[in-house]
């Protein structure tokens, strides 16, 4: 339960979005300064916590006293974080900063894994849990984004760099985009169809999407894929081993 405190000024508010949003910062930040930042911003922004409950699976993530399942909840939510009008702009600019190197420097810290010996059969239940949503492999799973059956050839260094850094490289076919509507709802997928009266979005779990122009409030094109940054916080090192196994059968 979040204590009552006596509410931040404007400037308080600027200064702890700043911090709670700036991964480089929480990467490094010990964990109970952590937990009690996210206590406090909730505190300073009221509903923000109610903002983005529709955008994870458990908004009690967000003041968890694991580390990893808040910076994990964080991840999930950002889209609703760049949306935000108390703090939309400066969560985009954070975000965008530390998104690209921050992700290469897990990149180097996860190569460990390329010399750990993987089982093929783990891995295909790592990516039935992880990568199915999205993805095919030999007809199993969502055909959302690309279809991941001919990787065998493909070295485990590039598979584990478009695992760690998907925004490394988007493909046009592939670019996110976010339909904001008039009854206050928001889809977020890849463009399948349009038409002069209405779009077709895909979504994750193989789900379509048809939604009237007249519906539509805003359409944003993103730079960033559909597939989530900090996919390895989902599993251990040796699972991620196992998958890169199995993507190479």
């Amino acid at each position: 339960e979040v204590e009552q405190q006596t509410p931040p000024t404007a400037e308080d508010n600027a200064d702890l979005a700043d911090v709670v949003l700036d991964m480089k910062e929480l990467a490094v930040m010990p964990k109970a300064d952590l937990i009690a930042n996210l206590r406090r911003i909730d505190a300073a922004y009221g509903n923000w916590i109610g903002t983005v409950e529709t955008k994870i699976s458990d908004p009690a993530e967000l003041l968890s006293d694991d580390k990893d399942a808040a910076m994990s909840a964080i991840a999930k939510c950002r889209r609703a974080l760049e949306r935000s009008q108390a703090i939309g702009d400066r969560a985009k600019k954070l975000f965008a900063q530390s998104a690209g190197s921050d992700r290469l420097k897990a990149y180097e810290s996860s190569k460990v894994v390329l010399k750990m010996k993987g089982v093929s059969a783990n891995g295909q239940k790592v990516f039935t849990r992880t990568c199915a949503t999205c993805h095919t492999h030999n007809g199993q799973g969502h055909a959302v984004g690309p279809d991941l059956t001919g990787l065998r050839n493909q070295p485990a260094e590039a598979l584990l760099l478009h695992i760690i850094v998907p925004n490394q490289e988007v493909y046009p076919q592939y670019t996110l985009y976010e339909v904001d509507t008039r009854d206050g709802q928001t889809f977020a997928g890849l463009l399948s169809a349009e038409t002069s009266a209405q779009i077709s979005l895909n979504l994750p779990l193989g789900l379509s999407k048809h939604i009237a122009r007249k519906d539509i409030k805003a359409l944003r094109a993103h730079p960033q894929s559909l597939m989530p940054d900090l996919l390895e916080k989902a599993m251990t090192k040796q699972e991620l081993a196992d998958l890169l196994t199995f993507l190479k059968k």
